[in-house]
């Protein structure tokens, strides 16, 4: 599995925003620079939170996992990723809204909307049974793995006009 420490998605950012910062199109300090510096700070914020659902996705396969399964430890651990999935699509949605006009994120972030609305279903769908919800926590592992990866990519795709 895929993971970045919050250091290395520290520097990523630092990257891309000098990147974007010296970059021809659009010129430092230009309104489009700046609009893209924010939405480049927007993924970042996303992807911090995605790190956050697959910490409460890995305490719900937990509390999944006792014999027999604690409901109240498990409902706990649901109802945290279901907060973090919410906060993610809050996050998303706001990034939507301040991509600039043509941005090349944009596509992506269209990629992580529709994803988002399915691993909202299917976090809802988790009932407390092991042999049931075994399969929807491996897709929901790897659903938040691939979104990390494509907001990486759409951080990258910010500095591209």
């Amino acid at each position: 599995m895929f993971s970045l420490s919050f250091y290395s998605l520290l520097a990523l950012s630092a990257v891309v925003t000098i990147v974007l910062a010296q970059g021809q199109t659009p010129p430092a300090g230009s309104p489009a620079c700046e609009a893209a510096l924010i939405l480049a700070n927007g993924i970042n914020i996303n992807i911090m939170d995605q790190k956050q659902e697959q910490q409460a996705l890995a305490a719900v396969d937990t509390a999944l996992k006792q014999t027999p399964v604690d409901m109240n430890q498990f409902n706990a651990a649901k109802a945290t990723l279901l907060t973090f999935v919410n906060n993610g699509i809050a996050i998303r949605e706001m990034n939507q809204q301040i991509t600039p006009l043509g941005n090349a994120a944009t596509g992506g972030l269209a990629k992580v909307a529709n994803a988002q609305l399915e691993e909202l279903g299917l976090t809802m769908s988790l009932t407390g049974n092991p042999q049931q919800d075994a399969p929807t926590v491996a897709t929901l592992q790897k659903d938040f793995a691939g979104g990390v990866m494509q907001n990486m990519q759409n951080m990258m795709d910010v500095s591209e006009l």
